[in-house]
């Protein structure tokens, strides 16, 4: 019995361990052709620094995540989303807390004396994405300049490309340690490939971070998408308001994936609560493999108080059913009557329009009532 029990559990903890890395995404070191591009001024010539979103142009799948926005890092590194606030030159892709990222050559760089651009590529459903470093010195008090870019497809695809070599790195303040490779949530072992440039292999559990050699020209390492089953939507994304009040309508959109290989016609996507009670639902339109779409659902509160709200998708004959929900979102329904306004995302730390660390404060903001959200009659 005991036995029985024993295989029982091993049985369920790999039913929920369905997804890794390497179940996500395969690793190819290929050649190519470095092309340069022109692009956007991300503005983060210098040293230690850390860029504002800026957006990608389309819905970016990154296994069963989507993001729409990067941040860039001058030590040579890509934050998927908006999550990253620091610059981190510690080239650890094992990290849990500094995960999505793709990592052309994560160490510690500077552009001081180099420039990041990006700029977005092609048109639906074959877009590309190009993020260039150029004259990157590495390390920071170096003396040559090198140039690569990671590109991010709309298919999924993640690609670093290496231009010309123009000589060893130099260090004469430090050492050079350098990792390659992308991560994805939740991090640790399993969750990243690390790679060898020596072997031209990948490894999902043994972090290489001390690469201290750059790539040679037109090196190529490619991380391709796994389509995991033919029947498979993954609801990614969940976002809208998180004050809502009882008895007014609010949107809340609903990121859907097709990580199978079919196209899909026939589901239903849903707003269930922390129960999984259904709250309200739309119907899905034709998805593609691989793309990406929102859905808009609206809701009508009729409780105040704190509860979750979870995106899910319904495909009749799904194929894994791990990924069919999405991350809880935490509101606070408020009594009717009561509407907070947030200004801006809601996570900005300013001290406008009212600012009084210098004992003074002279400011004037004019919000229209658009940007409320409601309308107040004066009587």
């Amino acid at each position: 019995m005991k036995r029985l029990s024993l295989l029982l559990v091993m049985i369920f903890m790999v039913c929920l361990s369905w997804a890794a890395i390497n179940e996500n995404y395969t690793f190819t070191a290929t050649t190519g052709t470095y092309t340069p591009i022109t692009g956007t001024n991300a503005g983060i010539s210098s040293d230690d620094a850390i860029s504002a979103a800026f957006p990608i142009g389309f819905t970016f799948g990154y296994g069963d995540f989507s993001y729409s926005e990067v941040k860039i890092s001058t030590n040579g590194w890509v934050g998927l989303g908006t999550s990253q606030t620091s610059y981190n030159y510690s080239n650890n892709l094992a990290s849990t807390s500094y995960q999505p990222v793709v990592a052309p050559l994560w160490d510690d760089l500077s552009m001081a004396s180099g420039t990041v651009t990006y700029e977005m590529t092609g048109t639906a459903p074959n877009r590309i994405f190009t993020i260039q470093y150029a004259n990157a010195k590495w390390n920071y008090s170096g003396t040559v300049g090198f140039n690569f870019q990671v590109q991010l497809y709309e298919t999924g695809k993640i690609r670093f490309i290496y231009g010309s070599n123009p000589g060893p790195p130099t260090n004469p303040y430090g050492t050079i340690s350098a990792s390659i490779g992308i991560n994805m949530s939740p991090g640790g072992s399993g969750w990243y490939y690390s790679v060898d440039p020596t072997s031209g292999t990948a490894s999902t559990t043994t972090e290489t971070n001390a690469i201290n050699a750059f790539p040679a020209e037109g090196t190529v390492y490619e991380f391709n998408p796994v389509v995991a089953q033919p029947n498979d939507l993954a609801a990614t994304a969940i976002s809208g308001s998180t004050t809502p009040s009882v008895g007014i309508s609010a949107t809340y959109t609903v990121t859907i994936r097709n990580r199978g290989s079919n196209p899909q016609t026939t589901y239903q996507v849903k707003l269930v609560d922390g129960n999984n009670n259904e709250l309200s639902s739309v119907a899905g339109t034709e998805i593609q493999p691989a793309q990406t779409l929102s859905f808009q659902i609206p809701w009508t509160p009729t409780v105040a108080g704190p509860m979750t709200l979870i995106g899910k998708v319904v495909l009749a004959g799904d194929q894994n059913a791990t990924n069919d929900q999405t991350a809880p979102l935490s509101i606070a329904v408020q009594p009717a009557g009561v509407q907070q306004i947030i200004i801006g995302d809601g996570t900005e730390t300013m001290r406008i329009p009212m600012d009084f660390y210098w004992k003074n404060s002279l400011s004037e903001t004019i919000y229209m009532s658009d940007e409320l959200g409601f309308v107040q009659q004066l009587c």
